[in-house]
């Protein structure tokens, strides 16, 4: 049986903080907290504390990554989903088809909203009505890359 480094009692559920061995109760108030956070299932804060950092760098990183790329194509996203909008309230099926074909192709998934002037204020307007904003995680290829008849048909109401 191991002793807490604090205490002195005997301990079960044994927590590493430093290296020295803690009982749960001791760990806490050793850390100053009132309880531990989910991401901590026992064992040696200091490594556990350490993994969850990095995780959270990790996501954050990710995350910058993808606002960055959303960023940079925002303009072409919205352009094409701006004529798949069209092509919706118009009812015109071949347009609709042919937009979510290039949307498929160049690596953008439609656009739940397209009434806004720049790409700060839609995300706004999404957190606002949904909590969450649609990012790009991977770069997607740019309109450039379409034939010329496909640029002239995405064009029609420019």
């Amino acid at each position: 049986m191991t002793t807490c480094s604090t205490c002195g009692q005997l301990i079960t559920d044994i927590v590493f903080i430093n290296g020295k061995p803690y009982g749960t109760t001791c760990a806490l108030d050793v850390l100053g907290l009132e309880k531990f956070p989910t991401w901590f299932k026992g064992g040696d804060w200091n490594q556990s504390k350490k993994k969850y950092d990095n995780n959270m760098q990790s996501i954050n990183e990710r995350y910058q990554n993808a606002k960055n790329i959303t960023k940079e194509y925002w303009s072409e996203w919205v352009q094409i989903s701006k004529v798949y909008y069209y092509a919706h309230k118009t009812s015109n099926e071949w347009l609709l088809k042919f937009v979510e074909s290039i949307q498929n192709q160049l690596g953008y998934y439609r656009l739940l909203n397209v009434d806004f002037e720049t790409m700060e204020e839609a995300e706004k307007k999404w957190k606002e009505a949904d909590g969450d904003f649609p990012l790009l995680y991977s770069a997607p290829k740019k309109i450039e890359s379409l034939s010329e008849k496909q640029k002239q048909i995405l064009n029609i109401n420019q």
